[in-house]
């Protein structure tokens, strides 16, 4: 399992839960690399990518208000049981499509992990939460 206890505020997120609470989300695993640049002064790069495996798949993903200024997930997300290692695991991404689509979210972990073949990789409702302010209203 990775570790989420996540709390950040996210205002493109906010943005489709309040004004397209129809659009399907899904929840996205990704890895990072770092890359040198080519000129002298320039800092180097983190770039990430999504996991790339024959069982990887997004997970459907919605959101529930809780507390005052918080949303949560309304279940836990379970992926699929990996056929490959999936190496250096650093970020979370919310997405807006199952497949190709745009990212609306990324978030690193707050560690780098791998996930061997053969694991379930599990996040708990209770685990991940958004920072929302005052701002959202859910009917």
């Amino acid at each position: 399992m990775i570790p989420a206890k996540i709390e950040f505020n996210a205002d493109l997120l906010l943005y489709i839960l309040k004004n397209e609470p129809e659009v399907q989300l899904y929840f996205g695993i990704l890895s990072s690399f770092n890359k040198k640049m080519p000129f002298k002064g320039e800092e180097d790069k983190v770039f990430t990518t999504e996991i790339s495996d024959p069982s990887y798949i997004r997970q459907p993903v919605s959101f529930v208000k809780f507390q005052d200024d918080f949303v949560k997930l309304t279940s836990t997300i379970r992926f699929p049981r990996s056929s490959k290692k999936w190496e250096r695991v650093t970020h979370f991404g919310i997405f807006d499509a199952a497949k190709n689509g745009n990212m609306v979210l990324l978030k690193p972990t707050g560690s780098i992990t791998s996930i061997e073949p053969g694991e379930i990789t599990t996040i708990l409702e209770t685990d991940f939460c958004l920072y929302v302010g005052h701002n959202l209203i859910f009917s």
